[in-house]
């Protein structure tokens, strides 16, 4: 197993130094390195690639068969900020518990590993069984916060606005066991991986800083409730529309990655027009948004790679064994 620690100033901890008597006897974990995000700060927020209807009437699929469904694209405008190049470790999140400032994990398992979490040889590996205030809390104790589904999705595009968060999945190649993504059928069956050990599982931001592990082998907390965007098909004449596609003729319904065709769908709005987090998306108070594949992802599952995928939601108060998270603050 290969394991990477780097020694760095962690992330707002000296501001709390004082919490660390409280974890008397644990070694200070090694930090996360931040990576800063102050290019392509305006971008198209949504798929520039994929499927639609053309009306509102849903696509007669035969039994077991689908479509994919898209949101609107639109463009977005954040302010600067960085965000964590890997997500949290269970060694990280276990010093936030021995300080007292964090609520121990909700189950000590992961998917297909009863023993995980108390287990030392995977210490370096991500946490995962925390609940959304889990997350929060702990992101909170190191100075920094969840980052929302916005920017989730741009550090996920890279500066380039690409489809996927990583150069190994092209649309040309969707059922490839590319590289070494950490997926449900290439290589290691559904088991997720120390972080930052799939090294193609990388976006590039240029001048050496990376951020990895955003295609797979967990899925991720944001910070933001889950709602549809404020803008349909519907609301915006401009908006436009391209014919679904045959449907999917897969008969394996667990190899069918996309969901029911339903709704209007259309490739985009006016992408001249920039909109904030808080016109596009509503405060729902309800369930909270996470983004990304995870280890038992299928590998037929092209659409979830996506970068810009969407409608993975939870209850803030429940906790997943493919499910964990990383921190982000503002510059």
């Amino acid at each position: 197993m290969r394991t990477r620690i780097k020694t760095m100033k962690w992330t707002g901890l000296m501001a709390l130094v004082a919490l660390a008597s409280c974890a008397e006897g644990k070694e200070l974990p090694a930090a996360t390195k931040m990576v800063s995000i102050t290019t392509g700060l305006t971008f198209p927020f949504g798929a520039n690639q994929g499927y639609g209807c053309l009306s509102g009437a849903p696509v007669v699929c035969a039994e077991g068969t689908s479509t994919q469904n898209l949101y609107p694209q639109v463009t977005i405008a954040l302010e600067p900020f960085a965000i964590d190049e890997h997500e949290v470790t269970n060694l990280q999140y276990q010093y936030c518990v021995d300080a007292g400032k964090c609520h121990d994990v909700r189950g000590g398992n992961s998917m297909g590993r009863d023993v995980y979490y108390d287990d030392a040889q995977f210490a370096q590996f991500p946490v995962v069984n925390v609940t959304w205030d889990d997350a929060q809390q702990y992101c909170a104790f190191v100075g920094a916060r969840l980052p929302s589904e916005a920017e989730w999705e741009r550090a996920a595009k890279g500066p380039g606005d690409d489809i996927f968060p990583t150069s190994e999945v092209t649309l040309a190649k969707p059922l490839d066991c590319v590289g070494q993504l950490n997926l449900q059928g290439c290589g290691e069956s559904g088991l997720n991986r120390a972080v930052m050990d799939s090294p193609e599982d990388a976006v590039d931001e240029g001048g050496g800083a990376k951020v990895y592990d955003m295609a797979a082998n967990v899925a991720e907390w944001t910070g933001s409730d889950w709602a549809p965007l404020n803008f349909t098909c519907a609301d915006t004449p401009e908006c436009v529309a391209k014919q679904c596609p045959a449907c999917d003729t897969d008969e394996d319904p667990d190899t069918v990655c996309f969901a029911q065709c339903e709704t209007y769908i259309c490739l985009g709005h006016d992408l001249s027009i920039a909109f904030t987090e808080a016109e596009l998306f509503p405060s729902s108070g309800a369930d909270k948004a996470y983004r990304g594949a995870h280890s038992a992802t299928r590998k037929e599952a092209l659409c979830t790679l996506l970068a810009s995928e969407r409608g993975q939601r939870d209850s803030r108060t429940k906790a997943q064994p493919f499910l964990g998270f990383r921190c982000a603050k503002s510059l």
